[in-house]
C-alpha cells in the first residue's frame, strides 16, 4: 500500500496506533497507516465524525470487523484490533506491502505466466476461506487485491455480507459496477458466495488482459453488458480461460463453488 502525508485536521493517534500517513479515503471513513508501540504497521480505518452518530454506519463497522475476525487465511488481510463502540469507531487490519492489482496492471501491464497463475490460485484460496467462515465479500475487484510478496491478499470488507445479523438490507445494490454478478443487478436477494466467484472471474480476466471485463462507457451500458453480454477472455491462457468462463456463467447455480474453483485452478495449472 502506498500512503500520503497526514492532513492538518487528521488525528495523530487512534487506539494503540500512532498515525503516520493516509492510505486512502472513502465515503464513510479514512484509512491511515498506523504504527503501534512494537513497531507493527497497520491499516487503520477510522469512521468520519459525521457518521459516528448514525446507527446504520456503526452497524457496517460492526459487520466488517466481525466478518474479518471470522476469516483465517494468509490471502486475506487479518484483523489486528478494533473499537467499533467508541465515540469514533475504528478498526485496524494487517498492513500489506505492495501495490493493488489495479495499480500494478495499469502501470506495468497485464500479468502472465507464473504471476497470473499465482494470482488466480491465491484468490480462489482466499474465497474458499472467506466462504467457509460464512462470509460473502461482495466487492472483489482489482482495487481490493493487494500483490504482496507472499501472494495476493484480499482487503476491504466494508460492504460484506456475513454471519447472521451482518447482512446489507434487501434490495440495496452495493459494489463496484463492472465487477458485480448479474444476479445482484436483477434480483433483491441477499448476495451469495456465487457472486464472489463471478467477481473472481472478472478480476482474473482484468489481470490477464489489462482491460475492464465489460469495457467502458455509460453506467447503463455496463449494467446491460453485465447481465446480457460475455466479457472478452482472449488474453487468458487456454487452461485458465475454461475455469474463468465457468465462473462467469450468468446463472449462479451453474458456477463452481469456491472450493471447487480452487481445485479447478490447481488442476488447470498442473
Amino acid at each position: 500500500m502506498s500512503w500520503k502525508s497526514l492532513q492538518a485536521d487528521d488525528p495523530s493517534a487512534v487506539g494503540p496506533y500512532r498515525l503516520v500517513g493516509r492510505i486512502g479515503s472513502g465515503g464513510m471513513g479514512i484509512v491511515y497507516l498506523g504504527v503501534d508501540a512494537a513497531g507493527v504497521r497497520a491499516a487503520v480505518k477510522v469512521m468520519r465524525e459525521e457518521y459516528a452518530t448514525d446507527e446504520s454506519s456503526r452497524h457496517r463497522f460492526h459487520r466488517e470487523a466481525g466478518a474479518v475476525a471470522h476469516i483465517d487465511s494468509p490471502q486475506v488481510a487479518r484483523l489486528l484490533a478494533a473499537d467499533v463502540d467508541g465515540d469514533v469507531p475504528w478498526l485496524a487490519t494487517e498492513y500489506v506491502e505492495g501495490p493493488t492489482l489495479f495499480a500494478s496492471v495499469t502501470s506495468d501491464g497485464p500479468l502472465s505466466g507464473d504471476a497470473l497463475w499465482r494470482l488466480a490460485g491465491g484468490l480462489a484460496e482466499a474465497l474458499a476461506a472467506i466462504h467457509s467462515a460464512g462470509v460473502v465479500h461482495r466487492d472483489l475487484k482489482p482495487g481490493n487485491v493487494m500483490l504482496a510478496p507472499d501472494g495476493p491478499k484480499i482487503i476491504d470488507f466494508g460492504i460484506v455480507a456475513g454471519p447472521p445479523g451482518t447482512m446489507t438490507g434487501s434490495g440495496v445494490v452495493l459494489g463496484s459496477i463492472g465487477y458485480l454478478a448479474p444476479e445482484l443487478l436483477t434480483t433483491t436477494r441477499r448476495a451469495r458466495p456465487a457472486a464472489d466467484v463471478f467477481s473472481w472471474g472478472l478480476t482474473v480476466a482484468f489481470a490477464a488482459t489489462g482491460r475492464p471485463p465489460f469495457g467502458t462507457g455509460q453506467l447503463d451500458e455496463l449494467l446491460y453488458r453485465t447481465v446480457y453480454s460475455e466479457p472478452e477472455l482472449g488474453g487468458l491462457p487456454a487452461p485458465l480461460r475454461g475455469v474463468v468462463a465457468a465462473a462467469l456463467r450468468k446463472k449462479p447455480e451453474r458456477r463452481p463453488d469456491s472450493r471447487r474453483l480452487r481445485a479447478q485452478v490447481a488442476a488447470a495449472a498442473a
